[in-house]
Order: C-alpha cells, then structure tokens, then sequence
C-alpha cells in the first residue's frame, strides 16, 4: 500500500476584482496510487431500536432508502449507498432499566442473552433471538440493499459477565482495568462467536467484528462501556480469534477502536492503553496481534478531539499515517461527528464533515470511514452535529421515541453521499495535487477497479468561487475520458447533478460547497477483441446477434437494447479459465428479465445467470454480478435473453473475473464427494467420504445464501424446491476441509 504524507504548499490565486474568483490548476495523476477503499458507514446506535420498534413502516422505509440506496432518480441520487453498516450487539442494560446506571432510555440496549443459570452442575445460557428487534429491522434492511460490510460492535460484554453486573465500570476503583469478569473471557467470546453464527445461518454475514471500543476511557455511567489494557486486549483478541477460525467463520476482527488518533502513535494519558501501534503490530512487543488470522491488517481509530486548528488536523494525521507505513499497516477511520469543533451554522457544520472526511481520506489515508450516529434528534441547540437525518417524534424534539414521528434529511447527509455514493469499495485513490487548502479548496481522487470511473470531490470551505482547470495526468493509452456527471452539494442543493463537464474546461467551484465529478474513462477502441481485455467488453462490439439494437448510452458510447423474450448476442474467443464470477453493467425501464451466460452455443450450458428487475429507468445503469461455474478454456459466450413481454432490459457492458462473489473461508481443500442429480428438479444428494458432522452452505448465483445447515450423514437429501430455477454452488466443511460445488435447478 503506497501512501505519503501531506504536502502542505501555498496555493497562487489569480483574484478577480470583479468576479471575486480564484484560479488555480489541479493534477490528477493515475500512475500515483495509495489506498484501495473498504468502503463508508454508519452505526445503528442509539435510535435505530426504538425507530424500528415503534415508527410506522413507510418512516423505516424512507429512512433505510435514504441511508442505502445506491438508486438515481432523475437528478438526485435517492440515497447515499452506504457501504457499512455498524451494528450494535448490546450488552443488557435496557433489561436493568435504571439501574443500569444509565439515564437516557435510548442509549441502553438489550442483549440476546436472557439468562445464565447453573442447572444440575451445568451452566446454561438462554438466548432470545427476538431482542434489538428495531436494529435487526434496519440490519435487514442493510442487507438487502447490498452493503457491502455488515460490521457488529460492543461497547460492553454483556452484563452477565461483567465485574459489577452492569454494562458500565460504575467507577469502582478497577484504575481503568475491563469491566468483563477474569474467568468470564471464555463466555464473552462464545457469545460473541454464537451472535456471529446465528445471522450467518439467517443469511446475514458479519464481515467484522469489533469488540471493543475506545478502551481509554473509564465509561463511569450514561452508556454502555468498557475500559481495556493491552494485555487485556491481547487476551481477549487472541481467544476471539481462535473461536472464529475454529466455528469457520469467514468474519474478521477490528481492532482497537480508539478514543482518538494519538492514542495510536504515542504515549497518551495511559502507557497501558496507547502507543497502540507498536504495541500490537511489533513482533518484539508482547501483545503482537500481527500473526492472528483473523485480524485485519489495520488499526481501526475515532477521529474525535484533533479538529481544532488546520495545523493539528494534518500534523496528526501525518504522524498517524507515518507510523502505520512503519508497519505497512491499513487505518480505519470508525467513529465521528461534531463532538469537538462545531459552528452555530448547519452549512458550516456540514462543510466542516466534508473537510475531515477529506482530510482522513487525504492525509490519514484511511480504507475505512464511518460516521457515528446515522438518525437523531435535535436537541440542547446541538443543530446537526450528530446526525445525518434528524428524527422528530410525535410531541416534539424531547418527546418519547416510542412516539412515531418524521424523518428530517440534513445536510450532513448528501455531504456524506458525495463521498459513499461514488467512491465504491476497491476504489483505489490516486494523486490529486494543487487542491489541499484546508482553509481553501481540498479536492481528493479514486479510480474504479476495472478503470470504469474516475471520482474527483472537492471541498471548498472558501468564501470564494474558485475556478479549476483539472489535468489528468499519465492516462493509460488505450482510455479516454468523457463528460463528468457533476453532483453538487450546497446551500441550494442536496447533492444534486447540475451539469455535465468536460475535464479540459474550467469549472467554478462554488463557495462554501462540496462538489463531486463522476468521469467515465472509456477504451480508446471500443470493440477490442474479447481476449484483450475479458474484464471489460462492450455490449455493441459483439461478433452475431439476434433481435437487438444499439443506442446512444447515458454513461459514453453505446449500448445494446431494444432486447425482448429469446433475443441473444455472441463474443467470440473467451478463455474463461480461472474465472470465477461475471458482471454486467445493466438497466431496465420495464420489468426486466434474466441474462443466461452460455457457452458455444445459443442453448449451450448455462454457466452463469442474472435476475434483473426495474432499475428506474432505460438509462438508470447498476452493476450486478453472478458466480459462474467453473470452466476452463476458450469458449464463444452467448448472453441469452429471458423474461415477459415487451423490451425486457439494456445492456452496457460486462466482464469476467478471477474473483468469486461466494467468500472463501482461509482454510480450503478439496472434498471428494458426489453430487447428483445435475441438473435436478426439487432435491439433490450429496455423498461425502465419512459420517462425520458436516456443514453444508448453498448460495445462490448472486452469491446469496440459500441454505445453511449441519448434518451428522454421509449420505444426504437437499431440498430446493422452494428456490427458482438456476445455478449454485455448495460449500461442504468437514473436518476442516472444504469444497465448492456447482449445481443447476431446472
């Protein structure tokens, strides 16, 4: 991971007296590459549970489109397609009510755990899956608008397992030691483990888990807390991440969710609980985390608390970003809102967030950027320092949130969307000079991972318009780039496409606004044989077709459409070997259809498929993708068109990759096993080498989890008869050995 520090360097303008705007020249370098995105979030605490237990469904409904919609409808986005999603797994302080020593109704949370008693020698733990139903709603929520990253949290072990059976250390003279029991680090991290598993098998994946946070302070009383040292810590990871390797979890650990950044490089208040990179990444240290399979190879902190002057906002940034080069590590930026320096004026609190997020994608080089409270309300003359949407429930600002109410959006929102709406996860950022005034005009990069795409955001905190001429510098030969889409957010829009723009024109950024460019970049020739770039093909460069036509595309070029019920394209000359998923670039003003991936023949197998339903528009493009079975040389690739009556769907382009959209687990070897029929009508056997306890995963083409089970046979019986007809693929674990299978349903 290529990273540097931030060059801070005076910015010339050319004023005019009469316009009052500021000129100035930005490169954007594509050979000059740093951190590939994870993606941008925010967390369901604290008023996602009372929202989604008592507000009425179209309030849930509006707020999970605003918060995760990746949709574009005319020319505003209808949401800002948030990446991440925190969840938080509560530790059992709602149950207590007030004796919880937390005065707040909405900062307590259920635990799944009803109770833990000692029957006939045996401890045992009752679980009820019903608990935190509002947050399981938005979880669902989350989940089926695709975020990328289900990401669960803990504030506090639950407080069956603590020192004073609170979820809070109540001050009790621990110096800042772990509220969670010496002999209760098993049980704690079995519950964490049996949480994990149990959305697994409901078909919500964790891509991580978080369990612990902002272990510097005391958290004395009003929320759920816990403090931690190092070697409680390194204690608690350490058997977290065996539990997870040995339950065949896919789920990843993120550490340490610290109070804020300097915690990270240096000695700060508590030597036990800072200079947390050396302690936990230096093979030398005796808390070293960097060997653990299952942490991520990062550290994960809040930005809190170093907002002050433009000079603190870089230097510590820059020493963060320096001591994670030391160790070639990852930063996670996993927690912030207005908590330090806020303004009296929402735009001016907006504009601020815009500027850290600059700052911690620019200078921090930060993979990961979560916001803190997604939804709440207005209280105390706070404004909107804490929210992205603001909740005002029956009876006003302080009423109860057991009273349904309205969704407000703020500001903070689109300023977010201008970021996570456009820089996907594998976004790589890339070099953006002659933009990094943090009291001026801040402009940051990211390039698409198949170069589709180049994202450019601009900040300007100025008074002043500033005028840009943007250069792009070192652009692949075989690229050219075509009209920006230009989303702006200010005080007259809401992240809002204003115009399109050609990047060799100068272009005023307005003051006090943030600004994004979406720029496709587009091969220089269009029709390139299949074989020269498989990832990328173009729908109109196809070699036969039946019943399609081409059309002016929205996004450059052309694209296929016009497609009705049994119409098809060929592309001759694919070698599909190692290739392992497809994805095709699509829209649909009717009712869509399915796209069958064949091979050499119109009614060739069928290797891969794709369910398409209404996307908005003929021209409202999303990217889907599908796994395909495995298959090994070059092929003619047929796409067949399937659905109804009337135009079904168009076509932009598509492409093949070596990356699979089923996640692999660390520990894979092959199974000899049958399976059969294949294709099959309702059920289909498996037989596996011995009886020994197995569990069985079925996904299906879109990567979606079907089916997940253990059996104790070597010979078994699979029904699917309630699933359509289509591919996938079954994962078998046993006895720490792994193998993936594909399967057809008529």
């Amino acid at each position: 991971m290529k990273t540097h520090p931030f060059k801070a360097f005076l910015v010339i303008f050319i004023l005019s007296k009469t316009l009052g705007i500021a000129q100035q020249t930005v490169t954007i370098d594509l050979s000059d590459r740093y951190q590939t995105m994870q993606g941008f979030g925010a967390s369901d605490a604290w008023n996602i549970e009372p929202v989604g237990q008592h507000w009425n469904l179209d309030v849930k409904e509006e707020i999970a489109a605003l918060l995760f919609s990746k949709g574009i409808t005319g020319n505003n986005p209808d949401g800002i397609g948030l990446s991440r999603w925190r969840f938080n797994i509560g530790g059992g302080s709602t149950e207590q009510g007030d004796d919880s020593n937390i005065s707040q109704e909405e900062r307590r949370s259920e635990c799944f755990i009803e109770s833990v008693e000692t029957v006939n020698g045996q401890e045992v733990v009752t679980y009820n899956w019903n608990k935190q139903s509002g947050q399981q709603w938005f979880l669902n929520a989350a989940n089926n608008y695709g975020v990328e990253q289900l990401v669960g949290f803990v504030n506090s072990p639950p407080r069956f397992y603590t020192k004073n059976g609170r979820t809070n250390s109540d001050n009790t003279n621990r110096f800042g030691t772990t509220n969670l029991a010496s002999t209760n680090y098993n049980r704690f991290t079995d519950f964490l483990v049996t949480v994990l598993k149990h959305f697994d098998d409901d078909g919500i994946t964790f891509s991580q888990i978080s369990p612990i946070n902002e272990p510097q302070y005391p958290w004395n009383s009003n929320q759920e807390g816990c403090p931690w040292k190092h070697d409680e810590v390194y204690k608690l990871v350490d058997k977290l991440n065996r539990d997870i390797i040995d339950n065949n979890l896919d789920t990843k650990i993120l550490i340490s969710e610290s109070a804020d950044y300097r915690y990270l490089t240096g000695i700060k208040d508590d030597s036990d609980k800072s200079d947390i990179i050396d302690n936990y990444f230096d093979p030398s240290s005796s808390y070293y985390m960097g060997d653990f399979t299952q942490v991520l190879p990062g550290i994960a902190s809040h930005s809190y608390w170093i907002n002050g002057s433009d000079e603190s906002i870089a230097s510590v940034r820059t020493a963060t970003r320096n001591k994670a080069d030391d160790y070639n590590l990852e930063v996670y930026q996993t927690e912030y809102n207005l908590l330090g320096t806020h303004h009296d004026d929402k735009l001016l609190n907006t504009l601020f967030l815009a500027k850290i997020i600059y700052a911690d994608l620019e200078i921090t080089g930060v993979s990961i950027w979560d916001y803190w409270t997604a939804i709440e309300r207005e209280r105390w003359s706070q404004k909107n320092r804490f929210y992205l949407l603001r909740l005002i429930p029956g009876g006003g600002n302080y009423a109860s949130l057991e009273n349904t109410g309205s969704v407000t959006v703020d500001k903070n929102l689109w300023a977010l969307g201008n970021f996570s709406r456009f820089i996907r996860p594998g976004y790589q950022r890339i070099s953006t000079t002659g933009a990094d005034d943090l009291n001026g005009l801040m402009g940051v990069s990211f390039i698409a991972p198949d170069h589709s795409e180049l994202i450019t955001i601009y900040v300007n905190w100025s008074d002043n318009s500033i005028e840009i001429n943007q250069s792009l510098a070192n652009l692949p030969e075989n690229l050219v780039s075509g009209d920006a889409d230009v989303f702006v957010t200010d005080a007259n829009h809401d992240l809002t496409k204003t115009t399109t723009h050609t990047l060799g024109n100068t272009y005023a950024v307005p003051n006090r606004a943030i600004v994004t460019f979406r720029t496709p970049l587009t091969p220089t020739n269009e029709c390139n044989e299949p074989s020269a770039n498989i990832s990328h093909i173009e729908a109109e460069c196809y070699d036969d077709m039946a019943g399609i036509q081409t059309e002016d595309c929205d996004e450059g070029t052309l694209n296929v459409g016009y497609i009705n019920d049994g119409d098809w394209l060929k592309f001759e000359g694919v070698d599909l070997t190692n290739q392992q998923s497809v994805k095709l670039r699509v829209a649909s003003g009717n009712v869509g259809g399915t796209i069958e991936v064949r091979i050499d023949e119109t009614d060739g197998e069928v290797i891969a498929q794709l369910p398409l339903n209404n996307t908005g528009g003929w021209q409202t493009w999303k990217s889907d993708s599908a796994a395909i079975i495995s298959t090994s040389g070059t092929h003619d690739i047929f796409l067949v068109f399937k659905g109804g009556e009337g135009y079904l769907m168009n076509l932009n382009h598509f492409g093949f990759s070596e990356t699979s959209i089923i996640t692999s687990t660390s520990n894979s070897h092959p199974i000899v096993t049958d399976v059969f029929p294949n294709p099959f009508h309702q059920s289909f056997n498996l037989t596996l080498p011995s009886p020994s306890p197995s569990s069985i995963r079925i996904f299906n083409s879109l990567g979606q989890p079907v089916l997940s089970k253990r059996f104790h046979s070597n010979q078994i019986v699979v029904d699917l008869n309630d699933e359509p007809s289509g591919i996938y693929f079954i994962r078998i674990n046993q006895n720490d050995q792994e193998s993936t299978h594909s399967i057809f349903k008529n």
